[in-house]
């Protein structure tokens, strides 16, 4: 009997450090959470959001800066779709005088 009490004992003991355990990283996801829903509540937040958006308050002007090697990217990509069109309709026009 008393070597049966001691082992449930044990049982409860570790049940309660692991409860102890999952109770402290509850509370830390409730401390977190209740951050976030304090960080949303602002306005700022949201403000921040929506401008990520490219949104713009009424008045207010949009100003785009573009780089110069986003233009110099696409002008190559297209040079080269240029260059494998022309490179396909010479093999089109090479079979078809063949023919």
């Amino acid at each position: 009997m008393m070597v049966k009490t001691w082992q449930k004992r044990g049982e409860l003991k570790s049940e309660l450090s692991e409860l102890k355990e999952k109770l402290a990283q509850l509370e830390k996801r409730k401390e977190f959470l209740q951050n976030q829903i304090a960080k949303v509540q602002k306005e700022s937040f949201w403000e921040e959001k929506i401008r990520e958006e490219g949104y713009v308050r009424e008045g207010e002007n949009l100003v785009v800066i573009l780089n110069q090697a986003s233009f110099s990217v696409s002008k190559e990509n297209k040079s080269e779709k240029e260059i494998k069109k022309s490179f396909f309709e010479k093999i089109k026009e090479f079979f078809k005088i063949k023919y």
